[in-house]
C-alpha cells in the first residue's frame, strides 16, 4: 500500500527547492508528516539537522531504506508519532508541514491541535510553514463530489504496469476532500490484481487560515502562491502559509 501511495504522490513542482530555501538559515528543522523522506533527506543533505515525524511505521521503514538516509544519518532523526500529540522535548528553528499533510486532519480542531503542538516545539521567533490546496469558501459548492478520473498508467519498482483511477467520495461535511484511488495491475506477477487506497482530507478554506493560525497561538506572517511566493492569482492552485511564534 505504501508503494502504491508513493507511486502517485510524488510531490508538487518546486516544493523541494522551496523548503530547502526556507531552511537555509535554520540550524534545526522539524518536519511533520515526513513520509518516505522526499523533502527531509534533501534538507539533511544540505547540512541542516532535521527531525522527521510520521505516524506510519511502514512509511518510515521506506524512508530508512533510501540510500539518502544512510548517507546523511548524522543529520537525520526519525520518530513515529501523531502530529497532534508527539513530544520531543526539544525546540526547533523551523517546523514545516509540506504536501497538504495538514489537510489529513479531518476537523478544524485537529488542525489547530497540530499547529499548537508545532508551536510547543518552536524556539522564540521560530516559524511554522505549511502548504495546502488553495480553496475559497465559494469554491466548496462547485467541487465535484462523485467525480471519476483516469490518472493513466504507472510502473512500479518491478516495472509492472498499473492503471490508476481516482474517485471523489461524497461526504456530509462540504469541506471533506476524501479520495479513493483504484489500482489495476495490467502486467507483471500481480496481473489482474486490484487495490484501493482511501485518502481522507479536509479542505482549509483561505478565509479560515488566520483564525486557524491564531487559535494555535501563532501569528500569521504571509499567505503566498506556492512555490514562487508571488501574490495569489486566479490561477493559484497551491498556497504556502508562514506563521511565527
Amino acid at each position: 500500500e505504501i508503494e502504491l501511495y508513493n507511486l502517485i504522490h510524488t510531490g508538487n513542482g518546486g516544493d523541494v527547492d522551496y523548503y530547502l530555501k526556507k531552511c537555509r538559515d535554520a540550524e534545526s528543522v522539524l518536519e511533520l508528516g515526513c513520509g518516505s523522506g522526499r523533502i527531509t533527506i534533501p534538507i539533511g543533505a544540505s547540512g541542516i539537522s532535521v527531525t522527521g515525524i510520521d505516524i506510519d511505521k511502514e512509511m518510515l521503514a521506506v524512508f530508512k531504506s533510501d540510500p539518502g538516509y544512510s548517507e546523511n544519518r548524522d543529520k537525520l532523526l526519525l520518530h513515529q508519532g501523531d502530529m497532534r500529540d508527539f513530544n520531543l522535548n526539544k525546540l526547533f528553528d523551523l517546523v514545516i508541514i509540506p504536501y497538504n499533510s495538514l489537510l489529513c486532519m479531518t476537523t478544524f480542531e485537529d488542525a489547530v491541535t497540530v499547529l499548537k503542538n508545532a508551536k510547543r516545539h518552536l524556539k522564540p521567533g521560530g516559524e511554522v510553514i505549511f502548504d495546502i490546496y488553495y480553496v475559497e469558501q465559494n469554491d466548496l459548492s462547485s467541487i465535484e463530489r462523485d467525480g471519476f478520473w483516469d490518472l493513466g498508467v504507472f510502473k512500479d519498482t518491478n516495472d509492472a504496469e498499473i492503471i490508476v483511477t481516482e474517485q471523489a467520495i461524497d461526504n456530509d461535511d462540504i469541506q471533506r476532500l476524501d479520495t479513493a484511488y483504484h489500482f489495476v495491475y495490467e502486467t507483471g506477477s500481480n496481473k489482474g490484481a486490484t487495490h484501493e487506497l482511501l485518502i481522507k482530507q479536509r479542505a482549509i478554506v483561505v478565509e479560515d487560515i488566520k483564525k486557524l493560525v491564531e487559535s494555535a497561538g501563532l501569528k500569521l506572517v504571509s499567505i503566498k502562491n506556492a512555490f514562487d511566493e508571488e501574490t495569489i492569482t486566479d490561477d493559484t492552485e497551491q498556497i504556502v502559509v508562514v506563521a511565527s511564534n
